[in-house]
């Protein structure tokens, strides 16, 4: 089997976008939970800076769905099969079916969230960057029928959390990306049931934070203590990451597989586990403290052009780290048994 160090080295058995197509299904799950948690703590939509975040939060969710969806399909050699997936995906046994499923509801749940947040009542008076997508329907005359629809499908009350909170069940199942590398024995890096998705899950969700919370401060400006929060929450994220992937590597059995891919690891893939380290540790330090002096310190023109802009990068810094864990672990693979030529 050949292996590659680099996304642009063909690979015998997977591909780039595997790895974007897990990346951003769990980045998408993440992104929503934080939308709905930024709602929560808007007061009923009373507080401009949480309605931000979570019109951010939501954007990024459907655009983490749309994006993964995208990949799985441009990687499938024949896309129609994963377009008509409610025919030819019957084995709910499958994590492939469980998770297509999962995915398909999560840009559902996502979308709709984007439609109410941007659009219809909830979008009147709304200020700020966030709410572009309401201008440009405005530039291609979309506003008004996408307004009507919002208030059409809106539930209110507790109607519209019991919604919300199938979706944030929805958005906590893009475990599943974990899980349908988790059940494949032959490959010693992967066949990890307990820590592979929790890995995956617990960076995704951090990743989504991070991504909808750099988009907030960036286009914003938010220096509301939010972002303290969220920040704080960040950097618990990648220090949870953190551990469970020192766990997962060390637990790689002794097998002539496990052993090669521990080598891709410290050898070919070295300079990438090195970057991946590096975003999760800035974004794990920098984020919560950068976060805290942009609060503290608002107004002052170190935090305007210093801090903000460190703070996105620490940000984005972590969501990069998190995506080079799918990237390593899928491209460090070897599957048992290696083959060895006898002469």
């Amino acid at each position: 089997m050949s292996s590659a160090s680099f996304a642009w080295i063909d690979h015998t058995h997977w591909h780039l976008l595997t790895a974007i197509y897990l990346f951003f299904a769990a980045l998408g799950g993440g992104a929503y939970l934080a939308g709905v948690v930024g709602y929560a703590r808007s007061r009923d939509g009373q507080r401009r800076e949480a309605m931000a975040f979570a019109r951010w939060a939501f954007l990024t969710a459907v655009v983490a769905a749309a994006v993964s969806g995208v990949a799985i399909l441009a990687h499938l050699a024949r896309p129609i099969a994963g377009v008509l997936f409610p025919i030819t995906l019957s084995e709910f046994g499958s994590w492939i079916t469980r998770g297509t499923w999962i995915l398909v509801s999560l840009a559902v749940f996502s979308a709709l969230q984007a439609l109410w947040f941007h659009f219809g009542d909830r979008a009147r008076g709304a200020e700020g960057p966030g709410t572009f997508p309401w201008k440009v329907a405005g530039l291609i005359r979309l506003r008004d029928p996408l307004d009507r629809l919002a208030n059409l499908t809106r539930p209110g009350g507790s109607a519209y959390w019991a919604v919300t909170l199938v979706g944030a069940a929805v958005a906590l199942g893009t475990v599943y990306t974990g899980f349908e590398l988790a059940v494949i024995e032959s490959v010693s890096l992967w066949n990890n049931p307990a820590l592979l998705p929790l890995t995956f899950i617990v960076s995704g969700v951090a990743a989504g934070v991070a991504a909808s919370l750099a988009l907030t401060v960036a286009f914003e400006g938010t220096t509301d203590r939010l972002v303290v929060g969220f920040a704080g929450a960040v950097g618990v994220g990648m220090l949870l990451t953190s551990g469970l992937l020192w766990v997962l590597w060390t637990s790689v059995g002794a097998s002539p597989a496990g052993e090669r891919s521990m080598a891709l690891l410290n050898g070919e893939l070295n300079a990438l586990v090195l970057l991946l380290a590096a975003g999760i540790v800035v974004s794990l330090v920098a984020s919560p403290i950068l976060a805290w002096i942009w609060h503290t310190r608002e107004g002052t023109a170190m935090a305007r052009w210093v801090v903000r802009p460190a703070l996105v990068v620490s940000l984005l810094a972590g969501v990069l780290g998190t995506f080079l864990v799918r990237y390593v672990i899928v491209f460090g693979a070897v599957q048992d048994p290696i083959v060895v030529a006898v002469v």
